[in-house]
């Protein structure tokens, strides 16, 4: 098991952990990734309080944040279609509705 992409927020008493949980399965060997999210309370320097959330929105949600769980949400498609793109040798088969043409204004 390893935690990936760790981002620490400070939410004034509580602090909001957002992160991937990266595990192989034991007999398959097959990876699976899943978005989390944890809330820890700390109080004198210590951990009094913690606890995980399977998504991030859930996370978001107790600490006041819902309305960021919706953009993130979004980046986070981008950013897993950018990774299929990447490993799957940039080819537009892999994301047919990403075409190769420079943005207005580009030089590339």
């Amino acid at each position: 098991m390893r935690v990936d992409n760790l981002e620490l927020r400070d939410c004034g008493d509580r602090v909001l952990a957002l992160y991937t949980l990266a595990v192989r399965g034991h007999d398959s060997g097959v990876p699976v990734e899943q978005l989390g999210g944890a809330v820890y309370i700390v109080r004198g320097g210590k951990i009094v309080y913690g606890r995980s959330y399977l998504s991030r929105r859930e996370a978001l949600k107790a600490v006041g944040l819902e309305e960021y769980a919706m953009s993130q949400e979004n980046a986070e498609i981008v950013q897993r279609a950018f990774a299929a793109y990447f490993r799957g040798g940039g080819g537009t088969d892999r994301l047919p509705h990403l075409k190769r043409r420079p943005l207005a204004g580009s030089s590339f």
